[in-house]
């Protein structure tokens, strides 16, 4: 595993995020956590992982900006739906659709999600940050050939599928990696007539079926109609006075 250097938090340690920060070697690189979490897991799953050599962690990628209980609820129901060991939160440093300068540090987003995330299988992770990635298809390309042992599954809002095919190589991505798109309140009925959608139409598996995208290679994706959540990083930002 390439988590060596990984940020983690949401680890139950009755720290604050300014704490967390504070304590490298019990918390913000806590890379052993990571290690004794996935050999946790694996052992309890035993019989689901006879066909792979490690575990599926799904991938929640996202400015967080700031995380909120939106982000929370997709991965509870990832974890639950998919039949994941774990889930990590990839803050990205920049999102590269979005204006520069419209998002605070990302130290400081790094903090926020800290302070959402209170589950022992949701790590929150500078990886993008140390692989020093900007786009989504690369950070993929790196996280699968530093980690030939580990399955992803990469989550997704359908308010991100509505707009996917403006993101860089996103072909690729399907390619690359399985995908669960998750229903959102905002540009349903966009994401399911989403150029992406239409493209991968023949890829995409019925929802009850969807603790099999961890089986097979990609391209292989679902949608999850699961309840909606009405919390958004926009809504939070007007309600803390965050710049947009």
């Amino acid at each position: 595993m390439d988590v060596k250097n990984a940020y983690v938090a949401g680890v139950q340690t009755g720290n604050t995020p300014m704490d967390i920060l504070k304590k490298p070697t019990s918390a913000r690189f806590c890379a052993s956590r990571v290690h004794s979490l996935v050999r946790e897991i694996t052992s309890s799953h035993g019989r689901s992982q006879q066909h792979r050599c490690g575990p599926t962690v799904g991938l929640l990628g996202g400015s967080f900006n700031p995380a909120h209980d939106g982000h929370l609820h997709v991965s509870l129901w990832a974890l639950k739906l998919l039949s994941l060991n774990g889930v990590w939160w990839l803050v990205t440093p920049g999102n590269p659709l979005k204006p520069q300068g419209s998002q605070v540090s990302v130290e400081t987003r790094l903090e926020m999600a800290a302070a959402t995330v209170h589950h022992p299988r949701i790590v929150v992770t500078n990886i993008e940050t140390r692989y020093r990635t900007t786009y989504t298809v690369d950070t993929l390309r790196k996280l699968n050939a530093h980690n030939t042992g580990m399955r992803f599954i990469w989550l997704m809002g359908s308010d991100c599928l509505a707009e996917m095919h403006l993101w860089k190589d996103w072909k690729q991505i399907f390619s690359a990696i399985p995908i669960c798109v998750f229903a959102r309140p905002d540009r349903l009925s966009q994401a399911r007539n989403s150029v992406a959608a239409r493209v991968f139409a023949d890829s995409r598996l019925p929802e009850r079926e969807a603790n099999l995208l961890q089986r097979l290679e990609p391209p292989a994706w679902v949608f999850a109609s699961i309840p909606l959540h009405a919390a958004s990083s926009t809504k939070h930002r007007i309600a803390q006075s965050w710049s947009c």
